[in-house]
């Protein structure tokens, strides 16, 4: 529900972005893909199903459909969500020669420098289309064409000659490619429900896939909740020859190897003006466009960016009527210091409704409770935009989380030899903890997630900082899977990155972990509603440059995202730089019930199939035994449970 509506004088424009758009009619859209790649003259679906299916994704693609057919080669379908050239820019995209064929999802930010090198070169273009950009970069530089692209997009782009298809992410993953291999060829697309739709595919779970969502909340790439389903890696794109996966290459990589003489002023003036472009190319559009604010660091560093190059800013918050989840006071503050049109919702406990929709859309669990006030807040915005700019990125790439400053803190002990003393100091706080509060009377050590980290090192010691089911946890929990995937594929981001700075090693796996897990969440939330979410602070030459700098720029101390902060000192207020950071969290857990015989998640998990089968029934009951009677705080991990139950449920699952 609406709570209010502000409008307010705007301070005068430094920047304008008509000036820069003027005369400019197309670029991308955030739509839905789906196709298939037939092999050996099998036959393709047809059209009346693969359309059925394709209808499945139009709450990506709202505007507009289409359909591109080769004989038996290939079925190439689009969705498309209109935000610039709202007239032209139909897809898929066949370049006028009949040999390359495009299907794009997504935004092109450096189209117009592109497409004039690619005029200089004698290409000439039919539309103002990034999309046409895309077909004709491939046309000129073959397979690697994406690593000139800044941007966010899943690209599949059909070579009529080669009888190759390339499938390509963006640098980070922010918008999805599914693909399934058989016999009859490869059937790609956006989202799961779709190629179920299509396809004759397995419905058998992927108990590995498994013990990376209770690990990590949610499954990262190349895994998917199905066995017979796979995800396109981020930074990758895949060649398909003639029906079959050839290979998968990865095209972009961050480099953490500091300069040692990077001035830290020069630094931070140089961080200012990538972060003010960055704002800046994500503000062209030809529809409505915002921004959400939380009242939090990142999102009121893209206010401050966007009241210097837009003439009227809309802003939107969500809030809560538990005053200890409820941010709306910080975010008003700073809709007030910029003059913002601000749109603020509050949701209380009836608003968990929209879960059940929101499993169909996820396609395989998803554990992240912060889902249902991003969906909130991406259906707020589309009420009077189309495109919103949110905050993403900040705390992946300049330090901004606790765990972080946990782990820095842990070495630190661990250096001056004072882990002895550090579990006795801990010990004594816990047992004056017990003995002065009720509440606090089963809290022994190792109480935290540092506790119990404190002895380790490297990734062993970063995965007790992210993991929500240990791997003791899972053996006892979890009937079948590998239940060392998960340090294992977190040992390979580690041994990839190849640095010895501890923050680095985390934000690097981080981006490629944690990061993937922001990125659903926000496709899933804002597709659902058919709005366009755009991340200035995961633009690759930002993540590059932070790379590029010393740790302690980042972090220092307490102090995380230190230079971030620092570059836009003039334009925020530094008093919302120091309070303490909350994260954007609901108060599900009081929403759905307190006691166990009142809670809908608990009776939800009791009565499923799988506990007894796929969960040992006896660690379930502990689980739920153990949150309840308040011995142990269990919440993320009896989510982690509900979800999936739900969601096997929904998708009726071969368990």
């Amino acid at each position: 529900m609406v709570k209010q509506m502000r409008k307010r004088v705007l301070k005068p424009l430094l920047v304008t972005v008509k000036a820069c758009t003027k005369n400019l009619e197309t670029r991308g859209k955030v739509c839905g893909i789906l196709g298939k790649v037939g092999r050996n003259g099998k036959a393709l679906p047809s059209k009346k199903l693969f359309r059925q299916a394709l209808g499945l994704l139009k709450h990506r693609g709202p505007d507009d459909e289409g359909i591109f057919v080769d004989h038996e080669r290939i079925i190439l379908g689009h969705r498309r969500l209109s935000v610039i050239d709202i007239e032209g820019g139909a897809q898929p995209m066949t370049s006028e020669d009949g040999r390359y064929t495009v299907a794009f999802n997504g935004e092109i930010y450096n189209f117009l420098g592109l497409r004039r090198e690619l005029e200089a070169r004698g290409y000439v273009f039919r539309t103002r289309s990034d999309t046409e950009v895309a077909l004709y970069l491939y046309a000129e530089y073959g397979d690697g064409f994406v690593e000139k692209l800044l941007g966010m997009f899943a690209i599949a782009l059909y070579d009529r000659d080669k009888n190759r298809v390339i499938l390509a992410r963006d640098r980070v993953g922010k918008k999805p490619m599914y693909y399934h291999e058989s016999e009859s060829g490869v059937l790609f697309g956006s989202e799961i429900n779709a190629l179920l739709a299509v396809g004759n595919i397995s419905r058998s779970l992927d108990y590995d896939a498994l013990q990376l969502y209770l690990t990590f909340q949610y499954i990262p790439a190349p895994y998917s909740a199905f066995s017979a389903i796979r995800k396109v890696k981020p930074a990758h794109f895949m060649l398909i020859d003639d029906g079959k996966i050839k290979r998968e290459v990865q095209y972009w990589n961050p480099h953490f190897q500091p300069k040692e003489d990077m001035d830290f002023e020069t630094a931070a003036e140089q961080l200012r003006e990538l972060f003010l472009d960055a704002v800046r190319l994500r503000t062209i559009s030809d529809v409505p466009l915002g921004a959400f604010l939380s009242g939090g660091v990142d999102s009121s560093l893209i206010v401050a960016a966007l009241a210097e190059v837009l003439p009227e800013v809309k802003t939107f918050s969500i809030g809560f009527d538990d005053k200890t989840f409820n941010e709306l006071p910080y975010a008003e503050k700073i809709a007030q210091q910029f003059g913002t049109v601000h749109t603020e919702a509050v949701l209380d406990a009836s608003d968990i409704s929209v879960l059940d929709d929101l499993i169909l859309k996820m396609g395989e669990p998803f554990g992240d409770q912060s889902i249902v006030p991003t969906y909130y807040v991406c259906r707020l915005a589309r009420q009077k935009v189309t495109v919103a700019l949110t905050g993403d990125g900040g705390d992946e790439n300049f330090g901004g989380y606790k765990r972080y400053y946990n782990v820095l803190l842990s070495e630190k002990i661990r250096h001056n030899r004072m882990v002895p003393f550090w579990i006795l100091l801990r010990k004594l706080s816990l047992f004056f903890e017990r003995l002065l509060n009720r509440k606090r009377r089963y809290c022994y050590f190792p109480n935290t997630k540092m506790d119990e980290a404190l002895r380790l090192t490297g990734p062993e010691q970063y995965i007790k900082m992210l993991e929500y089911f240990s791997e003791s946890q899972r053996r006892k929990l979890v009937t079948k899977g590998n239940f060392i995937l998960p340090i294992d594929y977190l040992r390979g981001f580690y041994d990839r990155n190849r640095t010895t700075e501890v923050l680095d090693n985390m934000i690097y796996s981080d981006l490629f972990i944690y990061l993937g897990g922001l990125m659903a969440k926000t496709d899933i939330a804002s597709m659902a509603v058919s709005l366009e979410c755009r991340c200035p602070l995961l633009d690759h030459r930002i993540i590059e440059f932070a790379a590029s700098m010393p740790s302690h720029y980042k972090m220092a101390g307490r102090q995380s995202k230190r230079i971030l902060k620092y570059c836009m000192r003039k334009a925020v207020d530094p008093v919302f730089f120091d309070r303490e950071k909350k994260g954007f969290s609901a108060p599900i857990r009081k929403w759905m019930g307190r006691s166990r015989a009142d809670s809908k998640i608990a009776q939800e998990i009791e009565k499923h199939d799988s506990v007894g089968t796929l969960f040992n029934r006896e660690a379930v009951n502990t689980l739920l035994d153990d949150h309840f009677a308040g011995r142990r705080d269990n919440w993320s991990r009896i989510w982690l449970l509900y979800i999936f139950v739900m969601w096997a449920s929904a998708f009726r699952v071969n368990l």
